[in-house]
């Protein structure tokens, strides 16, 4: 317990020595976890909302789908995006593998993938007619 203790004390001593280097890697950080999280919320909220409450043709393959996503364990994620931005990938010659930009794209599956997951109550229900925009966990949430 006391290496944990002296580890934090370690770090606020760092911090409060105004090194520049460490409070501009502190701010990066934020920037790029805050910046996929807002970019997230965005997506995944406009089509879960979509595939929620709209009837549509392969509305259950968007369902598979996401629920596939769901299940992806993040190191998979992580190297298909990575894959992906790669020199030698197809999306290699925007060089943006080592780029905060990268670091939100790669970031970004991760909360998109459980907003999705949104099922509407059924017209049918009591629910409904209480509350037509509430929302249910889904059974693979319960």
């Amino acid at each position: 317990m006391e290496l944990i203790w002296d580890g934090i004390r370690e770090a606020f001593d760092i911090l409060r020595s105004g090194d520049f280097s460490i409070w501009e890697i502190a701010l990066r950080s934020l920037l790029v976890s805050g910046s996929a999280t807002a970019i997230s919320l965005v997506i995944g909220i406009t089509v879960g909302a979509m595939l929620a409450f709209n009837e549509f043709r392969g509305r259950n393959l968007a369902f598979a789908l996401v629920n596939t996503g769901m299940g992806l364990p993040p190191v998979v994620v992580g190297l298909l995006v990575a894959i992906f931005l790669w020199r030698s990938g197809p999306l290699g010659g925007l060089n943006l593998i080592y780029t905060p930009g990268a670091m939100v794209v790669r970031v970004r599956p991760w909360a998109i993938i459980p907003l999705l997951r949104i099922e509407p109550v059924s017209r049918d229900s009591p629910l409904h007619r209480q509350d037509p925009f509430r929302c249910r966990a889904s059974p693979s949430a319960r």
